[in-house]
């Protein structure tokens, strides 16, 4: 188990970080998704005011764009900081994390080579 301090939102992403990580190491350029269900997050009591949606970007380990309000954003964060595979997807690469209104999380990867193109995933509400 990892060591990763709790937070609301740990264990939800511990159990679905296998499928992250697998989503992390996708095509470069390319949108991963993942449909979560509804009745997920609910267990974890009132939705927040804002709702659970967010948007990150990370860039050489670093937040580009911040989550500050997003209880949820920074929880995911943490764990892939504390999680060997993600760390190093992380440092090497950029990615883009949407998690949509409708519980889509999307992850894209570019490589830092390149100019860091921003993409925007399609969202639907």
């Amino acid at each position: 188990m990892i060591d990763v301090q709790f937070h609301k939102y740990t264990p939800f992403w511990n159990k679905y970080r296998p499928a992250i990580l697998k989503m992390m190491q996708g095509g470069v350029n390319d949108w991963q998704h993942y449909q979560f269900m509804k009745h997920e997050l609910d267990s974890f009591g009132k939705k927040p005011k804002g709702g659970h949606d967010f948007h990150m970007i990370v860039s050489e380990s670093k937040l580009v764009k911040s989550i500050r309000d997003s209880e949820i954003a920074k929880d995911l964060f943490e764990v892939l900081q504390h999680s060997q595979t993600a760390s190093a997807l992380l440092a090497a690469n950029r990615y883009e994390i949407i998690l949509d209104k409708k519980l889509a999380l999307r992850i894209s990867r570019q490589n830092i080579s390149e100019p860091a193109p921003v993409v925007q995933a399609e969202t639907t509400n």
